[in-house]
């Protein structure tokens, strides 16, 4: 079970802190960045999320996304970026929250 999904099992009954503490709890993640997005559309579309009231959605990373990230399938031209926008889109959105990447490694 991948962190994200034991958030989204377990998060109403987490608060802020335990969700850190089992975020960090664990080593060797990936940014499945494609998966993110799939999981945060889902859930405001349940909840009937406004553009307007759409949440910054903050990626903490160290710079390695996911590479088998294969959005050909769709178009092959399309981009990750691409293919995200019309995600939201396709959901009824005019666009995607605002996105902020905070690259951990200082390295990069």
């Amino acid at each position: 079970m991948t962190v994200g999904e034991m958030i989204k099992k377990h998060g109403k009954s987490m608060d802020m802190y335990e969700r850190i503490k089992t975020i960090m709890s664990r080593v060797g993640y990936s940014t499945n960045y494609v998966g993110i997005h799939n999981v945060l559309l889902d859930l405001c579309k349940k909840k009937n999320i406004k553009q307007e009231d759409l949440p910054v959605l903050v990626i903490f990373s160290d710079g390695h996304f996911n590479s088998q990230i294969n959005t050909s399938c769709f178009s092959p031209k399309m981009t990750t970026h691409e293919y995200v926008l019309k995600m939201w889109v396709d959901a009824g959105y005019t666009s995607p929250p605002q996105i902020v990447y905070w690259n951990l490694a200082a390295n990069k």
